[in-house]
């Protein structure tokens, strides 16, 4: 039995909180004290999910976080949880019990919850990991417990509309006060509907939500937008796919059949819906509504107990090979939106697009392959023949991904935008752009480890990567290096040890014209500096006071749109000596002569980390920043 404290405190937040009177507060506890243990062979009430909910935080607090969306219109707790088992991870979100009847579908969540910890199937391990995972179990949590209390097959909440009437259907629009569809007198007009809006809003990274499934019941098939109209939504093929893969890994454990459509062509019009909102409003590109059984039955959204059980099993089947499709199609890649960090996949995918809308100013090319076999991918833009260049390299250190973030909208400002000083700038020079250099290790920041900052090849028996930017041949190894393999700052064992920055160097040597590149950018974070050469030695370079002249430039120009302050400075001097640096080798080897890492926010709490809201400010910005010191290094006569 749970701790007594925590139960009668659950208790509490299931309590109705409109006007109780004393005798109502004492049945209730009494009625809710005597708990079951879920099992999944008998329908929890919300007293029992939540304490359960608790259970599972307690047991699991590095992976489980629980949150709430707010209090219902009856005062009791909405609560979800965040199962996250590493970091910076998609997420799927899942809502049930949006209808107070549909009593399997939050017997199934919970279900899919335990799986998710508890499993040691392996491809259940897979998919659990693949993802963050936040679930509601019960989203109507006034209409779920009169449902158990008092009317069984009710099916809205419980606010009043009218001296006759209670209810809304939070998942609808369009219908009269009396009908169990009434949708509420305006959008959001429902507490529950409107917490659940802003939580998603403010509480989700916008843009990190890849999936959105609703659980109902009791139709027996798998949904898509829309529900207003049957027109397919313009990824319809995609989502077919994914819902296919669902139905038919449901299949196989009992025969189930589930069919497969848009709501509107399937079941019929409506309004209103979750899932037409979080597709066309969050932009989330794969949205399902998933209707469970019942379909047939006398009592539909009264399943026996024994169904419970089966039911859980074979729809987390379902859900093992739908997220299964998303991983192997790569379905859902968004546009790039520079108001979340995206994949390597939806970097590439946006490159596709751009190269193929302007083949006459945008070519792409190849690096080379990474040690685990990605493309090392860039792009060359050139609006007039027989330009200098610059160079600019990006995310060589895994973790830093608000650089290509910030690259990214570079090549977007320097293709699209009407501002005469961008538009100046981006046609005086050729640019050449990496926008991720360490593929590997991006794509592991992505999946496993959200700090991970090397490349991925092994670096000994029980050690990855090498720090590429200490692997280039000048001066390598020389100050500042640790030897040994599983640090962080590891050089290789020798310079251009790394296929990356073997073929990088390569790639530049045979391909860009010899001494056109007058200006070359290593794209780092978290510090807020503009860095010149050197880094192995506190020595000034030669054209010291130029680079000076051209960082100033920059900082300044960067300054006026949002006040962030940027410092000049050698790196050895500024940050401490190292070798084997690609700025010292594009500087010294190469003979560029403007040569700079530039270090983007932060440099304060947020660190490698840096809060999605504050990629646009730092894009914009570093835009700026480039007009001035393009304008800077054409006053020195250098392009």
């Amino acid at each position: 039995m749970p701790n007594i404290k925590k139960v009668l405190r659950r208790i509490k937040d299931c309590m109705p909180c409109i006007n109780p009177s004393p005798m109502e507060e004492n049945l209730f506890m009494i009625h809710n004290i005597a708990q079951k243990d879920i099992d999944w062979t008998f329908y929890p009430t919300l007293v029992e999910i939540y304490t359960w909910l608790d259970s599972i935080i307690e047991q699991n607090p590095k992976v489980v976080s629980g949150f709430h969306i707010g209090r219902s219109y009856e005062g009791r707790l909405i609560r979800g949880i965040k199962i996250s088992f590493k970091r910076g991870k998609k997420a799927i979100f899942i809502e049930s019990n949006i209808h107070a009847r549909e009593w399997i579908t939050s017997a199934t969540a919970t279900y899919i919850i335990k799986e998710l910890l508890l499993s040691n199937k392996p491809d259940v391990r897979k998919m659990a990991e693949s993802l963050d995972w936040y679930i509601v179990p019960v989203l109507n949590v006034d209409g779920f417990d009169y449902s158990h209390e008092k009317d069984r097959t009710w099916r809205k909440s419980r606010r009043p509309v009218n001296d006759k009437s209670v209810g809304i259907d939070l998942n609808r629009r369009k219908a009269g006060p009396s009908s169990v569809l009434y949708p509420g007198p305006h959008p959001e007009s429902e507490p529950e509907t409107k917490q659940l809006v802003d939580f998603i809003n403010k509480g989700i990274p916008n843009g990190s939500i890849v999936m959105y499934v609703a659980l109902h019941a009791a139709a027996q098939c798998i949904l898509c937008p829309w529900t207003h109209t049957r027109t397919p939504p313009k990824n319809y093929k995609e989502m077919m796919s994914v819902a296919k893969a669902f139905t038919e890994a449901l299949a196989v454990r009992y025969g189930t059949q589930y069919k497969c459509g848009s709501s509107a062509t399937i079941l019929q019009k409506f309004s209103g819906g979750s899932k037409d909102w979080a597709y066309a409003v969050k932009g989330i590109p794969l949205t399902f509504t998933i209707e469970l059984p019942g379909r047939g039955t006398k009592s539909r959204f009264a399943l026996p107990n024994k169904r419970i059980l089966p039911i859980g099993r074979e729809v987390l089947d379902g859900f093992v090979g739908m997220i299964g499709a998303l991983s192997r199609k790569k379905v859902g890649n968004r546009p790039l939106d520079w108001i979340t960090y995206h994949t390597l996949n939806e970097i590439y995918y946006w490159l596709d697009q751009i190269i193929q809308k302007f083949p006459k100013v945008v070519k792409g090319f190849d690096v080379g392959r990474s040690y685990e076999g990605r493309l090392i991918r860039g792009i060359k833009l050139s609006f007039k023949s027989g330009k200098k260049a610059i160079f600019i390299e990006s995310n060589i250190h895994a973790r830093e991904w608000i650089t290509s973030a910030a690259v990214t909208y570079l090549i977007k400002e320097l293709l699209f935008s009407t501002n005469p000083s961008v538009r100046k700038m981006a046609e005086c020079v050729d640019w050449w752009i990496i926008p991720v250099l360490n593929v590997d290790g991006f794509v592991y920041a992505h999946e496993k480890d959200r700090m991970w900052r090397k490349s991925r090849k092994p670096s000994s028996p029980n050690c990855f990567g090498t720090d590429l930017n200490r692997n280039f041949d000048y001066q390598w190894g020389e100050v500042g290096d640790n030897t040994d393999p599983c640090s962080m700052v590891y050089p290789g064992p020798h310079p251009e040890s790394e296929p990356e920055i073997e073929q990088f160097v390569k790639f530049i040597n045979q391909n860009i014209p010899e001494g056109s590149i007058k200006i070359y950018i290593a794209l780092h974070s978290a510090a807020q500096l503009v860095l010149s050469p050197w880094s192995h030695t506190e020595d000034l370079p030669r054209n010291y006071k130029e680079m000076k002249f051209v960082a100033e430039a920059f900082i300044q120009a960067l300054y006026k749109r949002n006040g962030t302050e940027y410092t000049f400075g050698t790196s050895a001097n500024t940050l401490g000596k190292f070798s084997g640096g690609s700025k010292d080798w594009a500087y010294a080897v190469k003979g560029i002569p403007i040569a700079f890492t530039i270090e983007l926010p932060d440099n304060g709490e947020f660190g490698f980390d840096l809060p999605e809201q504050m990629i646009l400010p730092a894009c914009k910005e570093l835009v700026d920043g480039f007009v001035g010191m393009i304008k800077a290094v054409k006053q020195l006569g250098y392009i």
